[in-house]
């Protein structure tokens, strides 16, 4: 049955001097959102919806699918105080979900905030395709959501629990999507601390909330899926983003006829991509050196200069120059498909063509979750280490004599 799966954002930058629908994730909640995006679940999703504020978008970037922004599913209008202290907070918090039909210090009235997110829920469920999907908001919203979904009176018992750092729960899309507070099941809360990442090729039993992220045997392609990816793209910037197609490192020079390459075999993967985004090989890549690659790649890619690409030019941009292959230089089946993957992932407001505008988002929150230590810059140790390549079996020779 398909599940709906509701998830709140993790960690925020909080900026009194910035309006709170505009805080983006903290470094460490880009990880989490990234942690969050390479569990098996939210690979077959059919459909990703977010509400308008930064913090729920950049949470709902890394799922590798076009989002779906939904106004309506943001939190309480809370503009009338902006930001409170923690304290302060936590107590008008408290009377707004205790006294649902009285507007608390101008804030939206709980029971309208409900009205407003139970419909905006069922109106993406009637928009999406069939599956699995995924909304992408924040707590409040969550326990209001939840108090319809079992039948109770609003409270804040129903909230996530504390402690920050994100949570999600599941709930059928069929019959209306009941919940059974307290049953054990997909229902209930779960953190997104507890997820941690999957090792490559490693078939051990993950934590994880058996409910949730149900025990299954995990093949090599699954696990390989992630660093796929990655070796293909621009320090993960942009997952689905430009970096696959516009981000490969030219490829090396064809060996000479009849014998192999001269010299040492030319780095490739993360590493040869670090090395060309590092404009002043100062042994680290900053936000402002992986934005300006992107564009440089973009702007190549773009033979009409009009600022956008389509799925046609994007396709373009991934036949490199190389050896000549058996098949002409043309894109195989495979490669195609995977071109309009990311197409599709990159063009958010579905309009046929992507533009930098477009593609920053998903850079932004793919540089952050790289970013390990938070500094603003990734290094060479921050980088995912890149399978082995397979090695092509060729007919044994003679032997030596």
């Amino acid at each position: 049955m398909a599940t709906a799966w509701f998830v709140t954002h993790p960690e925020v930058a909080i900026d009194p001097a910035v309006p709170v629908p505009d805080w983006s994730l903290s470094a460490e909640g880009h990880r989490r959102a990234a942690l969050l995006a390479a569990r098996p679940w939210t690979r077959g999703l059919a459909a990703v919806f977010s509400s308008a504020e930064r913090k729920a978008r950049e949470t709902a970037a890394p799922l590798g699918h076009p989002v779906r922004v939904r106004p309506a599913l943001g939190e309480n209008d809370r503009s009338a105080t902006g930001y409170l202290p923690k304290a302060e907070f936590e107590a008008i918090a408290d009377r707004f979900f205790a006294e649902p039909g009285v507007s608390i210090r101008g804030w939206e009235r709980a029971a309208d905030a409900q009205a407003r997110i139970v419909a905006a829920v069922a109106a993406a469920l009637a928009e999406a395709p069939p599956g699995d999907v995924a909304i992408i908001a924040h707590g409040g919203v969550g326990a209001l959501l939840r108090c319809h979904l079992a039948g109770l009176a609003i409270t804040r018992a129903e909230d996530q629990p504390a402690g920050g750092g994100g949570h999600v729960f599941g709930f059928d899309r069929a019959g209306g999507g009941r919940l059974t507070p307290g049953g054990g099941s997909k229902n209930e809360w779960a953190p997104l601390r507890n997820l941690t990442p999957l090792r490559r090729r490693c078939h051990a039993a993950v934590t994880r909330r058996a409910h949730l992220f149900p025990a299954r045997p995990v093949g090599p392609a699954q696990e390989d899926l992630p660093m796929k990816t990655f070796r293909m793209a621009l320090l993960g910037t942009a997952l689905l983003a430009a970096a696959p197609a516009l981000a490969q490192p030219a490829a090396p020079p064809a060996p000479p006829p009849g014998g192999p390459a001269a010299g040492p075999r030319a780095e490739r993967g993360p590493g040869a991509m670090f090395n060309q985004v590092d404009a002043n090989k100062d042994g680290k890549v900053t936000w402002d050196e992986a934005w300006a690659f992107i564009q440089q790649r973009f702007a190549a890619a773009d033979p009409d200069k009009d600022g956008s690409l389509t799925q046609k030019e994007m396709e373009a941009a991934r036949l490199r120059p190389g050896p000549a292959r058996p098949d002409g230089g043309q894109m195989g089946p495979r490669h195609g498909q995977m071109v309009g993957m990311m197409f599709r992932g990159l063009d958010a407001n579905r309009d046929g063509v992507v533009t930098l505008e477009e593609i920053r988002p998903m850079a932004e929150a793919r540089f952050r979750a790289f970013d390990v230590n938070g500094d603003g810059a990734v290094t060479r140790d921050e980088l995912p280490t890149p399978p082995p390549r397979h090695q092509h079996r060729h007919p044994a020779g003679p032997a030596p004599t």
